[in-house]
């Protein structure tokens, strides 16, 4: 047997949920009650920054890598559209006129309206400021690399004596010198490297910051690498005849320094001319060193040992 649903049930069900609906509305629209919630992870950044730069400071504390979590308050229907990017946490360099530390406010704002903020943690940031300064450091030039067998650099040379290094001043302290590494591995000749600056502190770091800028980046260096060959020194004398002498260098080679070419024909360093008197004594003098066109040395001159010994008396 089915049984018959009355109208009425079906007419009192609609009512009530078009009541239930109307309530709702009226809770959500007309009521729109004030809210409280916290919102976290909200980044922190400097306003008024190009002040400090006006007066010669830089601010040391990143403050990119800091957040502030706020409670907020406001009205359902505002509250609703709410995300981070609606919240603004700034803090004022407005009024720093010096180096130091200092303890500044976290300014909160908004751009949905109806919004306030009525907590937050921390209310308060440490900002550390330092003054600009500028001073020069030495340039040194560092080799890498071995050259070719039977080469050596004869000598280098850096475009920069030093450059100006220009940044906070207890950064630019910490900073000794700057280093360009020439890299001479198997070359030969003379060559000109192009070579980038390293900021090296007091204890032998390189510097990683990106605090500090230089009034030049790279530095350019000519490197003479030629070729090196040891020769036999020969002592040139005149005169002494008539006394029993020996005269040889001391040390008995030298090592000099010229291309391939130039040093493929020489086989021998001569002395400049030694004169020898009849009263010559025993001892070590210093004499000058011809060197062939080309041909270069550490030193310009020698030391040559000169021993004099009674000649045996003649035979009968």
């Amino acid at each position: 047997m089915v049984k018959k649903i009355d109208k009425r049930d079906y007419l009192m069900r609609f009512f009530s949920l078009v009541i239930a609906i109307g309530l709702w509305l009226y809770v959500v629209y007309a009521e729109n009650p004030e809210l409280e919630f916290w919102m976290r992870g909200i980044k922190i950044e400097y306003s008024n920054q190009y002040k400090l730069e006006q007066n010669s400071l830089v601010v040391l504390t990143d403050i990119a890598s800091q957040n502030v979590s706020v409670k907020i308050r406001g009205r359902r229907k505002n509250s609703g559209v709410m995300t981070a990017e609606n919240v603004f946490a700034r803090v004022n360099l407005d009024n720093i006129t010096g180096p130091g530390t200092y303890y500044l406010p976290i300014d909160i704002t908004f751009n949905v309206h109806g919004i306030e903020a009525v907590d937050k943690n921390p209310y308060n940031v440490s900002v550390v400021v330092d003054e600009v300064i500028s001073m020069k450091k030495p340039v040194r030039v560092e080799l890498a690399g071995n050259p070719g067998e039977n080469f050596s650099i004869r000598d280098y040379s850096s475009s920069l004596g030093e450059i100006e290094v220009t940044g906070p001043s207890s950064v630019v302290s910490l900073i000794t010198e700057c280093v360009a590494t020439m890299d001479v591995e198997g070359i030969a000749g003379k060559k000109t490297f192009t070579a980038p600056l390293r900021l090296m502190m007091g204890d032998g770091q390189e510097y990683s910051g990106d605090m500090l800028t230089l009034s030049n980046t790279h530095v350019n260096i000519v490197a003479e690498v030629l070729m090196t060959k040891s020769l036999v020194i020969v002592p040139v004398t005149q005169g002494g005849e008539e006394l029993n002498i020996d005269v040889k260098a001391t040390p008995e080679t030298i090592e000099v320094f010229g291309s391939p070419d130039t040093l493929a024909d020489v086989t021998e360093i001569l002395t400049e001319v030694i004169e020898l008197g009849e009263e010559q004594e025993s001892g070590v003098i210093e004499v000058g060193i011809i060197l062939p066109e080309g041909v270069s040395a550490q030193d310009s001159t020698v030391n040559v040992e000169i021993i004099v010994t009674e000649a045996p008396p003649p035979q009968p």
